[in-house]
């Protein structure tokens, strides 16, 4: 029952609080089944790689993609901007960026060319 209390206090406010008005008798990590969410927002970083923002657990973390990663697997010689060459693989690139915030939760992660696996 104070599981259920704690889950429906962190639907609807932060869970810090939800913390404090309930608190747990132990925690865990819930990486394995946090919620991880992609915005459409890409913004270019000032050394040519794009930055992109992921929402876990309701909190937005600031993730990089290297100006190397877009170049090496995702303009294709085309000369694509970043942002556009960011559009073009960003499936590949949100699966890195996930497997990496699963391993360092809520921390910024900068995707380089080795962390990119086309499909």
């Amino acid at each position: 029952m104070d599981a259920d209390r704690f889950e429906a206090c962190a639907a609807t406010v932060d869970v810090a609080h939800c913390e404090q008005v309930h608190p747990p008798f132990a925690k865990r990590s819930a990486m394995g089944s946090t919620a991880v969410q992609f915005t459409d927002e890409a913004t270019p970083a000032e050394d040519g790689g794009v930055y992109f923002k992921v929402v876990v657990e309701g909190r937005p973390v600031r993730c990089q993609v290297s100006l190397d990663a877009l170049q090496t697997h995702f303009e294709g010689g085309t000369g694509a901007r970043p942002v556009d060459a960011y559009y073009l693989g960003r499936a590949q690139i949100h699966a890195a960026a996930e497997k990496m915030l699963r391993k360092q939760p809520g921390q910024t992660v900068v995707i380089r060319s080795s962390d990119i696996q086309i499909i």
